[in-house]
């Protein structure tokens, strides 16, 4: 996937996810938002994830069963120097604690064009 963004992305590129990035490892996600904010004055995230942890205490990813992982996903787009534009966080099931859908709107460089 590296490779192939690194041939074809482009200044204003908008990524959308929505249950692909839980197969991620924290380090392949990472290494895909740095990817992106390095080549683009201007790209943009909109993502939809499952989670199954605490997003206020835990900030390492961590298995969420089988393949799939659970990211603490504004934090890792803060870290890697993105905007959060919008954050909401629904819970599936409000009996299971810390159960949820993360969605993410993310943005770099759309500040510096201001």
């Amino acid at each position: 996937m590296h490779e192939w963004l690194s041939q074809h992305l482009e200044n204003g590129t908008i990524l959308i996810s929505w249950g692909t990035f839980e197969y991620f490892t924290q380090k392949e996600l990472t290494s895909l938002l740095i990817l992106v904010r390095d080549k683009n004055r201007q790209a943009a995230f909109a993502i939809a994830e499952p989670v199954n942890m605490d997003l206020d205490r835990e900030t390492e990813s961590r298995p969420r069963g089988n393949t799939a992982f659970s990211h603490n996903y504004p934090h890792l787009f803060r870290t890697t120097g993105y905007e959060l534009l919008f954050t909401r966080v629904e819970p599936v099931n409000p009996d299971v604690p810390f159960y949820s859908n993360v969605m993410v709107i993310a943005t770099t460089g759309l500040r510096d064009e201001r």
